[in-house]
């Protein structure tokens, strides 16, 4: 398959699961082990903090055997270079002045740490982030490229379920109105 087929085949499925018509929280679970199949990753996450009304979102990859994401805390520093660049690509964790605190990421060997920000409702405040083995000389500029579309698609699918929500309905029953309305239609118009 071509480079160019296999991104396209990738996007779809992290796209798929980020419309699937369940709650939001089983959305984005399901977002982050899509992606986490995508990307080599060993374990990854996306942190939304709580704001106006809305409660905090976290989403995290589940693997055998090792720790969850959820058990591993983003430093602050990280998180706030993370919301001013943008991104976010440390090689080694080990040796990384962020990450020199955090004991637990040290213990899991020469580490590649990459995260995008998250916007949701105009405003950049979370993250999606994974890590990974480091591989030396490794660019990881398309892992990047491509966590950032991820990171673009979630904050449109965490904004198009809040204000379904606000609206008092589920995004599941929005789906379902929507299909019933294009069945109606495309009765009416088999009839005419």
């Amino acid at each position: 398959m071509r480079k160019q087929d296999k991104r396209s085949a990738e996007i779809y499925s992290i796209s798929k699961a980020l419309i699937a018509p369940t709650r939001l929280d089983i959305t984005l679970n399901n977002f982050v082990n899509t992606l986490s199949l995508v990307l080599r990753m060993r374990r990854g996450g996306l942190e939304i903090p709580a704001s106006e009304g809305e409660a905090k979102i976290t989403a995290a990859t589940r693997s055998s055997g090792s720790p969850s994401a959820a058990d591993y805390t983003v430093p602050k520093a990280a998180i706030d270079q993370i919301i001013t660049a943008g991104r976010l690509v440390v090689p080694d964790v080990c040796n990384s002045e962020l990450f020199k605190d955090q004991i637990k990421w040290h213990g899991i060997g020469p580490t590649a740490f990459i995260a995008a920000a998250v916007e949701v409702d105009h405003e950049t405040g979370g993250m999606l982030w994974f890590e990974r083995a480091k591989e030396s000389g490794y660019d990881y500029e398309e892992e990047v490229h491509l966590l950032s579309m991820a990171a673009d698609l979630a904050g449109r699918a965490i904004r198009l379920h809040r204000t379904i929500s606000r609206r008092g309905r589920t995004f599941a029953e929005e789906q379902q109105e929507q299909q019933n309305s294009r069945d109606e239609q495309g009765q009416s118009s088999a009839r005419h």
